[in-house]
């Protein structure tokens, strides 16, 4: 290891964490704003209990349904550049001339970010409200479409 290379190795190291805690604040920030959305996606779905007419309630529904989704499908779409990020990260690390070990310790920080903030328990963990509120929303979904087709069997019996 040279001297006039030492410089240049805190320089890399600096950059891979500086990318690092950029990349876990604005994955932070995205979760922290998909679970905003699920308060709001529960309220709206309590609104449209309180429609009385049936099929303005389903009416209702729909255009919650149809709006959640569409935010939900918009930010998967940004959740998926931040597995591109952690790519990005990888083959600076790999690429740096930082010393074996650190690189190796670079890479195993990179690791546990992804552990915590990309595995399948993170939606239990980090944004319980969206996806809670979204079942919430799918089963009162499927209570009113039975509640309204049995209505409407005891009304034609009526007839």
């Amino acid at each position: 290891m040279s001297p006039e290379n030492i410089p240049n190795m805190k320089t890399e190291n600096a950059k891979i964490l500086k990318s690092m805690t950029d990349l876990e604040t604005r994955v932070k920030k995205y979760n922290e704003n998909l679970n905003n959305s699920g308060v709001w996606l529960f309220l709206a779905t309590l609104g449209c209990w309180s429609v009385d007419p049936p099929y303005i309630k389903i009416m209702a529904v729909v255009f919650t349904f149809t709006i959640f989704s569409h935010q939900l499908i918009t930010r998967l779409d940004s959740f998926k550049l931040f597995s591109t990020d952690v790519t990005k990260i990888k083959e600076a690390i790999e690429k740096s001339s930082l010393l074996k070990d650190l690189k190796q310790s670079r890479l195993f920080e990179l690791q546990g970010l992804e552990k915590k903030w990309f595995s399948y328990s993170r939606f239990l963990k980090h944004i319980p409200a969206y996806y809670l509120s979204g079942i919430f929303l799918v089963t009162s979904m499927f209570y009113w479409v039975d509640h309204i087709a049995s209505q409407e069997a005891h009304f034609n019996q009526l007839l």
